[in-house]
């Protein structure tokens, strides 16, 4: 027993009422207790059987003095509240028993058996707490034991390779010392190894905002399997989607999990990795809708790229194209449009240029036939229409030929648009709108060369077919340029204003011969042209001739009609790449505030960590200057025992020596609590507890922070001058015997002059 502790009698056995008083002097046979009320009793010691002693710091003493922090304590981990009751009961205690006293503290009253069967597994994790049989009941180990330390001690990835091993039946508590390790060592774990860090529970800080290295190379396939099983987990509500507003995973962004905006370039980084991998493979399963459009943009830039692992790409790409291109309540109907012609654009020219430069490789030309198999039947029409027809028929030749694939299609489309005549109501193609807004003039001029070809003698219709060819195919010189727009004459035929080329005015100078109108006006560049050989000219059947006739020619009011409506097309398209540029500028923006917030938190953690740092080491010195406290009390007992001799002036000395170290210690726990600036600062809680506890030493505090008063030398210290009214920077203490009204001075306030 000693002074401070509380004790507790009951009246009339276990069920009486009870009285908690607390000791305020202890003697060698005797102790001073003082009860609520302030009656003050002198007890025998050894005390009584129905007295019992409660340590100051003991879970039954916290139950008496503060039970709503315990009980705060408990809620939020009860575990180590346990161990420090087993170790107070001590002995051999079942999960009965120790139900039993919970509930006697107020504690744990409302929990089943369930929950205390978990609670008895946890306890047996803990490295102090063991079973005197098994299944039987709990004790305290002397000397705790750590049978995991070797795997605590183990690096962050070994660590995490052996915790994602999959394993029938693991030794109780070797998992939480593998995550344990793996929390230690985390700075060194890359993207793919901390997010599967995370899918096995291991409390992870929170995800940097530095962290952009999205390469699975040098990662397990162990490893990235738990990584794709956390990303199939987070992507669920993408896959099964319903509607735009679809909201991300709740699971992303907390406890350390990679934030939303991470979870693309994740699935980017998995799918595009040139080695075979099991994990990349089902990776490639998970994409729907824009974050499929940016997988399958990925690949095609390794394809274009030409790097190694080909056939590893072609797999996966094979997967996610599909779910790039269908509908989905993910990507707008605009987005899909544009995602398809961009990718027939590359495709076509990653077939083009590998056909011009080199053989293409089997996976480059799977994977265009795959394109090629994919995309809208419209979008595949523009595309081919914008498209050298003689290169893209011969390289068309290198691709796989199966059935219903990319390439029969394509040679489809082809033949398609080498019979059809040009349509002057054919929307305007993306990859050359100069071309499409010049269809009017080359349709209207070759109706007219049409009705003329009808009239005219069977040799001169072969003569004119091959030089009429050219325009369906011609690509204008400027794509930029505006189209020129024919005018019709008083007889209904078309004329144009612009200026013929050299070679169409020794056209037209033949008298037998209709002009070739469509290739001077639709395509300037391709008039220039060298004349296809007469020869040639000779073998080709005479389409032209054997035509049906063509629709009348449109009328002024129609061409007019086509200009504004091509004008106002081109003015949305203009207003819609302003609103990109403008979209693209915030979200840069937006980009730079997130990392400055990021950067400010990042500071406020790191002072925050020193805060509490501080806080902690100056815990401990008060924890330590407690204990030399408590032994030099001990000491004093002892002394007392061993030598009656001493004086009692000699004893209440060695006493005030000893609270003279305690006032120390106040001291400095309460300069902490001065520097605190919120009123629930830790500091602030700690310098009121161990407060309360010196007024049971009889110590009590002279002044407090920031009070004004009048000087008084032999309880004020002031570093800078006397003065009547002075300010109390740090408080003093002194001690004040019981029964007696001395008061000595054991530490003297630090004060300063008021203000006047």
């Amino acid at each position: 027993m000693e002074s401070g502790y509380l004790v507790m009698r009951r009246q009339d056995g276990i069920r009486g009422e009870k009285y908690v008083g607390t000791v305020r002097l202890v003697e060698d046979d005797s102790a001073v207790i003082e009860w609520p009320g302030g009656r003050r009793e002198r007890i025998p010691l050894p005390p009584t059987s129905n007295i019992t002693v409660i340590p100051v710091g003991s879970v039954r003493y916290q139950a008496l003095r503060d039970s709503q922090r315990l009980e705060k304590e408990f809620s939020k981990s009860p575990v180590p509240v346990l161990v420090a009751l087993l170790e107070e009961v001590g002995g051999e205690v079942t999960v009965r028993q120790l139900q039993d006293e919970t509930r006697r503290l107020g504690l744990a009253g409302e929990h089943d058996r369930t929950w205390w069967n978990r609670i008895r597994q946890r306890l047996l994790a803990h490295p102090r707490v063991t079973e005197s049989k098994p299944n039987g009941p709990l004790k305290i180990i002397d000397e705790p034991v750590d049978p995991f330390e070797k795997e605590r001690s183990l690096p962050a990835r070994e660590a995490l390779e052996f915790l994602a091993t999959p394993a029938t039946k693991r030794e109780r508590g070797l998992e939480q010392a593998l995550r344990e390790a793996v929390c230690a060592g985390q700075s060194e774990l890359a993207t793919y190894e901390r997010v599967a860090a995370h899918a096995l529970k291991a409390a992870l800080r929170p995800w940097p905002t530095e962290m952009n290295e999205y390469t699975p190379q040098g990662v397990s396939q162990k490893v990235l399997a738990m990584a794709v099983e956390f990303l199939a987990d987070v992507t669920k509500g993408q896959r099964h989607a319903q509607s735009a507003t679809a909201q991300p995973s709740p699971k992303l962004g907390k406890a350390g999990a990679p934030p939303v905006a991470a979870v693309t370039p994740l699935l980017v980084g998995l799918v595009t990795t040139p080695e075979g991998s099991a994990a990349a493979d089902e990776a490639a399963k998970l994409p729907r809708g824009l974050m499929a459009q940016a997988c399958v943009m990925a690949v095609m830039a390794r394809f274009e790229a030409e790097e190694a692992g080909a056939d590893h790409l072609l797999r996966r790409g094979a997967v996610l194209l599909p779910w790039a291109i269908a509908e989905s309540p993910l990507a707008p109907a605009a987005r899909r449009e544009a995602f398809a012609e961009e990718l027939l654009v590359r495709a076509l020219g990653l077939l083009l240029r590998s056909a011009g430069q080199r053989l293409p490789s089997d996976p480059e030309c799977q994977w265009v036939d795959l394109v090629l198999a994919a995309v809208p039947e419209h979008t595949l029409r523009r595309g081919i229409a914008a498209t050298s027809a003689e290169d893209l028929a011969a390289a068309l030749e290198a691709l796989p030929d199966r059935p219903d694939g990319g390439r029969e299609r394509a040679k489809r489309v082809l033949a398609s648009l080498a019979s059809v005549p040009d349509d002057p109501e054919q929307p305007e193609s993306p990859a050359a709108p100069a071309s499409e807004a010049a269809k009017p003039t080359a349709s209207s001029s070759a109706e007219s060369g049409s009705a003329s070809a009808a009239d005219a003698s069977p040799e001169e219709q072969k003569t004119q077919e091959p030089q009429s060819e050219p325009a369906t195919t011609a690509a204008p010189a400027d794509t930029d340029a505006p189209a020129q727009e024919p005018e019709a004459d008083g007889d209904g035929n078309a004329t144009d204003d612009a200026a013929p080329t050299p070679e169409a005015l020794s056209e037209e100078s033949k008298p037998q011969e209709p002009e070739p109108e469509p290739v001077t006006r639709a395509a300037p560049a391709e008039a220039e042209a060298p004349a296809q050989d007469p020869e040639m000219a000779a073998e080709t059947p005479a389409v032209t001739a054997e035509a049906p006739s063509r629709a009348p020619e449109p009328t002024p009011e129609e061409r007019s009609r086509h200009d504004v409506a091509l004008s106002r097309e081109r003015a949305v398209a203009h207003a819609l790449r302003s609103e990109r540029d403008q979209l693209k500028q915030d979200l840069a923006a937006s980009e730079r505030r997130y990392d400055r917030a990021g950067e400010e938190f990042a500071e406020l953690r790191t002072r925050l960590d020193a805060v509490t740092a501080e806080l902690a080491a100056a815990t401990r010195r008060g924890e330590a200057l407690t204990l030399q406290a408590q032994r030099r009390e001990q000491e004093l007992r002892q002394s007392r025992q061993t030598g009656r001799a001493a004086s009692q002036a000699q004893l209440r000395q060695a006493r005030i020596d000893g609270l003279r170290v305690l006032a120390t210690v106040l001291a400095e726990v309460a300069d902490q609590a001065a520097h605190a600036t919120d009123e629930s600062d830790p500091s602030r809680a700690l310098y009121r507890r161990v407060l309360a506890q010196a007024a049971t030493a009889g110590l009590v505090d002279i002044g407090t922070s920031g009070e004004e008063t009048e000087f008084d030398p032999s309880r004020h210290q002031a570093p800078t001058g006397a003065a009547e009214q002075v300010v109390v920077e740090r408080p003093g203490f002194a001690w004040r015997a019981a029964g007696s009204q001395e008061e000595v001075v054991l530490l003297p306030a630090l004060v300063r002059r008021a203000e006047p």
